[in-house]
């Protein structure tokens, strides 16, 4: 059965409609979607940073209650776990604006991860801005280009929030070595739109992604595309009462994973 590694940001958020707080929970896209794929029953790891504080222990026992593998998550000393404050629309419900409050951006010691083991079978999704954040590149790099030469099958969730990365040009040639390196891109319209500048999925593959990965999904609020080399597509409803992680849990369980077993 393949393993899963999980690598990406983790963190506290608090959603707040006005300045009144509604919900706290554990964030980062990766994670949930971690959490996600180990109530699937796939076995997980998770790996990624926190605060050796009492929001990092809590955010611990959170994932191995969820049956998620924290060997490689770095409990630092140096560190306060990350919070991040989410903005609602009231109207709307969405997420107008986050503000983060981060001090592992100024230790560059920091990200003392040990990595899990490697086998052919097994899956790498990784992300968000852990994915092009200069201070663990090259220790994130060294990873990736390990579980590429060990044949494991590596998924690129970009993922960012354009609240959090105001300038994306600057670590453009970041994500496009994220791309050179994984083999599946799963984006969301949002994503897309912020990163590429591009609304339309196809137009999107053949310009920006078809070089450099053979499959491409983009989840949009009612559907999923799929693009693939000689012109494949596919286009997958999706169950709106998913929320993103669930849903992007359940393309990577009965879309690759079932690929990569057959």
């Amino acid at each position: 059965m393949s393993r899963i590694i999980a690598v990406g940001e983790a963190d506290f958020h608090i959603t707040l409609e006005g300045m009144k707080p509604v919900t706290a929970f554990p964030g980062g896209l990766i994670l949930n979607t971690a959490i996600e794929l180990s109530r699937m029953e796939h076995q997980v790891t998770m790996a990624s940073e926190l605060g050796s504080d009492i929001l990092g222990r809590k955010i611990i026992d959170i994932l191995k209650h969820e049956g998620v593998d924290t060997y490689s998550v770095d409990l630092s000393l140096d560190g306060t776990t990350p919070t991040t404050l989410e903005f609602l629309n009231p109207a709307t419900g969405e997420v107008t604006e986050e503000l983060r409050y981060d001090n592992f951006s100024n230790n560059e010691d920091g990200f003392d991860i040990v990595w899990p083991t490697i086998e052919k079978e097994d899956i790498v999704v990784f992300g968000g801005f852990l994915s092009v954040d200069i201070r663990v590149r090259q220790r994130l790099w060294q990873f990736l280009e390990f579980a590429k030469e060990r044949k494991a099958t590596l998924i690129y969730l970009p993922g960012y929030h354009p609240s959090r990365m105001l300038r994306v040009t600057k670590v453009m040639p970041l994500i496009f070595e994220n791309l050179e390196i994984a083999d599946v891109v799963i984006t969301t319209s949002e994503h897309l739109k912020f990163i590429f500048d591009k609304t339309d999925t196809r137009k999107a593959f053949k310009d920006n992604l078809e070089f450099y990965v053979n499959d491409f999904f983009n989840v949009d609020r009612d559907f999923i595309e799929y693009h693939g080399h000689g012109d494949l597509y596919e286009r997958i409803p999706r169950i709106t009462s998913m929320e993103l992680p669930e849903t992007l849990a359940w393309l990577i369980d009965t879309k690759i994973l079932s690929k990569s077993v057959e």
